[in-house]
């Protein structure tokens, strides 16, 4: 439900109060996430250590076993599903929902292993499989709330991606060099700030032209969710340009 509602708010247009959309919604809906699940893990600690110190009556019924190996085959499906929705759309929030299905997979086969060993006579395995889990959920939360601050503090573009719109650059023939490349992401959409080097001399037409060839060259490389703003830089072109478009406003 909170990964729903939190595209919902991501996808709708950029107004006046925000000029770059609401993608940041999902950081938000990663970071809320993240607080349920430490929330729950502080219940699965509590009743699991309480187990341990207490015993427990008896062994769980069967019903609990096939219940587990259910939700695990479920979780490895959803897994799959989310991690390819996910990449088609490069929205971390689902991402986040692949690695919570992925995480309630492996939590499964714990169960699995904990009602297993009950229903065989050993009952501590069970409570002692829970506070693996715990630990496991905890590593969880920490991370993804790791990710939500990241992404509400206008994080970069990771390394590959930056590698990536570099080489598309410099493969436009005029540009010689990326003199500076700035980016920002915020949940499914990317902006990149360039500046690349060109011959001096350029003429307002010339570097208009340039400059759509380089974002041309950036989609096609990484696709629309990367709006790139382009700048260029070259011995004697500033100053020509300037004069250029003072004559053109006059």
């Amino acid at each position: 439900v909170i990964v729903m509602i939190s595209l919902r708010v991501a996808k709708q247009p950029a107004d006046e109060k925000h000029p770059y959309g609401h993608n940041k919604a999902e950081y938000i809906a990663i970071g809320v996430v993240s607080g349920i699940l430490a929330v729950g893990v502080l219940f699965v600690l509590f009743y699991s250590v309480s187990a341990i110190v207490n015993g427990t009556e008896g062994a769980p019924h069967f019903i609990a076993f096939v219940v587990a190996a259910l939700s695990f085959a479920v979780s490895t499906f959803l897994t799959r599903y989310a991690q390819c929705a996910a990449y088609c759309s490069a929205s971390p929030v689902l991402h986040t929902s692949a690695a919570h299905n992925h995480a309630d997979a492996v939590s499964s086969i714990a169960v699995m292993v904990g009602v297993g060993s009950a229903l065989m006579g050993m009952h501590v395995v069970d409570p002692l499989v829970a506070v693996f889990e715990t630990a496991h959920i905890m590593w969880l939360s920490g991370t993804l709330f790791g990710r939500s601050l990241g992404g509400l503090m206008d994080s970069a573009l990771p390394r590959e991606m930056i590698e990536r719109i570099t080489t598309a650059c410099l493969s436009v023939p005029g540009v010689r060099e990326l003199v500076e490349l700035r980016s920002r992401q915020a949940g499914s959409e990317s902006w990149v700030d360039l500046v690349v080097g060109v011959r001096s001399g350029l003429t307002v037409l010339q570097a208009s032209e340039l400059t759509k060839e380089v974002k041309k060259a950036i989609f096609e490389e990484m696709g629309p969710a990367i709006t790139a703003q382009v700048g260029f830089r070259g011995e004697g072109t500033e100053s020509r340009l300037r004069g250029e478009e003072a004559a053109t406003h006059a």
